[in-house]
């Protein structure tokens, strides 16, 4: 049996989702974006690019950093360095009359120049801007210092009796490749006088 081509209406009418007979829908709307597809992509690569320039000035950055570190701690290494070169030069007998950097208290130059009145660790080292320079400043001070006598008795031998030494003052400078990085330190050495 056939349906009337009544009923076939009557049916489309009841169903208004499907269309008879069935063909694609075209919406006018579709004609009216074109070229927003490209906007869209350009926008996208502009913010894509945005980002990978933050992390490339970000990743160079912390590559400064990390050179700024390294140069730092080699001019704290030259500076001690520096610091055991004029430690073991230090003589209890010897002239500190401010030559060959060793002075006293009485000498010591108001106006301090690392340059001229300090002196120069005596071997090459590589990949620093200047050579460690140090200076020995002795102290006024020379004191009669007693051997403690609980420590002496504790570990067995005989109490010492008092110990005449002499004070110093040790300054070290040390640069870095960079001649702007530039550490000081300062020790104070006690040693025994002969």
């Amino acid at each position: 049996m056939s349906r009337s081509p009544d009923i076939q209406v009557l049916a489309a009418a009841r169903m208004p989702h499907i269309q008879w007979p069935c063909r694609p829908v075209v919406s006018r709307t579709l004609h009216r974006q074109h070229g927003v597809t490209l906007v869209v992509g350009l926008l996208l690569l502009a913010l894509l690019s945005l980002l990978g320039l933050a992390a490339m000035g970000t990743g160079i950055l912390e590559s400064r950093m990390a050179a700024n570190a390294r140069d730092r701690i080699r001019a704290l290494e030259m500076a001690e360095l520096a610091l055991q070169f004029c430690e073991n030069r230090i003589n209890p007998l010897g002239n500190f009359d401010g030559t060959d950097g060793m002075y006293s208290t009485a000498n010591l130059p108001a106006a301090f120049d690392w340059g001229s009145h300090a002196i120069a660790y005596d071997q090459a080292v590589p990949l620093i801007s200047e050579p460690p320079r140090c200076f020995v400043v002795r102290l006024d001070t020379v004191l009669n210092e007693q051997a403690p006598t609980s420590e002496s008795l504790r570990l067995g031998q005989a109490v010492e009796g008092a110990r005449t030494y002499h004070h110093y003052r040790v300054s070290a400078r040390g640069s870095g490749i960079n001649d702007r990085t530039v550490v000081v330190l300062q020790t104070h050495v006690r040693r025994r006088a002969e």
